[in-house]
């Protein structure tokens, strides 16, 4: 047997054993679409992993046009500020996992930046928290009327959605503009 089929095998009965702790079992969110500052259960049920859950939220989006470390391709970063909690199992979600969808249908996939945080909830158990960033290197505006959109590890459908400014006009959206010497926050 190959060592890389022994260690992927080796990998999935682990997986298997720390995603079917015991444990109530989650209810699956009949809504899966939020508003930024509230949460989304997510739950996977994999047939090699078994069932694991989390709860995500969206904190906060920020709209930045970069600093001295990082500058964007298009013309600005859309920043989500996100939490992980453990529910259930063990559940990896990272940066990679989301994307920007404009109101236009445009996609926009996670950017790796060196100065944001980037969110790694990878072996998150039940009742550990991670708080990270994703970073979205999009086109001026490209966060009015968007859904930032969770895409599952398991499933070929999205865990969840969020909702940014322009779906609700009453949800802020905070502009950060980075001068030589820092960050000055204005909400609008």
């Amino acid at each position: 047997m190959h060592l890389r089929t022994l260690a992927a095998m080796t990998a999935a009965v682990l997986l298997a054993f720390a995603c079917a702790s015991p444990g109530p079992e989650p209810v699956p969110p009949t809504n899966y679409t939020a508003q930024v500052g509230e949460k989304v259960s997510i739950v996977e049920n994999s047939p090699v992993f078994g069932l694991c859950a989390a709860d995500v939220a969206v904190n906060r989006v920020t709209v930045t046009s970069g600093n001295e470390f990082d500058h964007p391709v298009y013309a600005q970063f859309v920043v989500a500020d996100i939490t992980v909690t453990g529910v259930r199992g063990t559940v990896d979600i990272v940066a990679g996992l989301f994307t920007l969808v404009a109101a236009d249908g445009t996609v926009y996939q996670s950017s790796t930046t060196v100065s944001y945080g980037e969110l790694n909830a990878q072996g998150t158990t039940a009742g550990q928290t991670v708080i990270g960033t994703v970073t979205f290197d999009t086109d001026a505006g490209a966060e009015r009327g968007a859904q930032l959109v969770l895409h599952s590890l398991y499933a070929d459908v999205p865990a969840g959605y969020w909702n940014l400014v322009g779906r609700d006009p009453g949800i802020p959206i905070t502009m950060v503009v980075a001068p030589a010497t820092g960050f000055e926050p204005a909400t609008f």
